[in-house]
């Protein structure tokens, strides 16, 4: 007798196949399905790709027949990182042809999306970069002097902000002649505050 689908999950005590997923059924699954592949040296790797498990990029377990959903055999399931379990999905639609020989087909044709990444840099280089000595660019003097301005300005900014600070908060706590004392500092100490400030 024909079974469907949604009726065999529903016989396990699943209302739906993403309630399967999220179960510990299917988590004890995974479980030995990648001790059965370390006991026969294979490490979990993307079908398609051949990425490994990474933070960034997971891999899935990818159904190739559904038939035996909820007592899956290992030649039942595949490992497909995120990026090329969508992308199979989307070809056996695409093309029309069987999940069971999609993840193939696509690994076959070159047409899936490839992983960029970054250029191996060779032991005996990180080597030598790390016994190199680097010194720092000697400056001119027109740079030196660009500099000593530089942080010449910075302090007094500093000042001019602690001034400010130390008015503010006389407006609020002190009486008009302390605030008229403060502003005659700042008036003496810098010209151009009172354009700057408003004071």
């Amino acid at each position: 007798m024909y079974e469907s689908f949604h009726d065999r999950l529903c016989r396990f005590g699943h209302s739906s196949y993403e309630q399967y997923l999220g179960s510990d059924a299917w988590k004890c699954f995974k479980i030995n399905y990648t001790r059965h592949q370390a006991l026969s040296g294979l490490s979990p790797r993307c079908f398609v790709c051949s990425c490994g498990h990474k933070k960034k990029q997971k891999l899935n377990l990818h159904h190739i027949i559904y038939d035996n959903v909820c007592e899956e055999d290992y030649e039942d399931v595949v490992w497909l990182c995120r990026e090329h379990h969508v992308e199979v999905h989307g070809y056996e639609k695409k093309n029309d042809c069987l999940l069971c020989k999609a993840h193939i087909l696509l690994k076959e044709s070159g047409l899936y999306s490839k992983r960029k990444t970054k250029p191996k840099v060779s032991r005996n280089l990180k080597a030598e970069k790390s016994n190199c000595v680097t010194f720092p660019a000697r400056l001119s003097k027109k740079e030196k002097k660009k500099q000593r301005e530089k942080k010449k300005k910075q302090k007094e900014m500093v000042k001019k902000r602690r001034l400010r600070q130390k008015y503010n908060s006389a407006k609020a706590k002190w009486s008009k002649d302390q605030i008229d004392r403060i502003s005659r500092e700042l008036r003496n100490q810098f010209p151009s505050a009172l354009d700057e400030y408003n004071f």
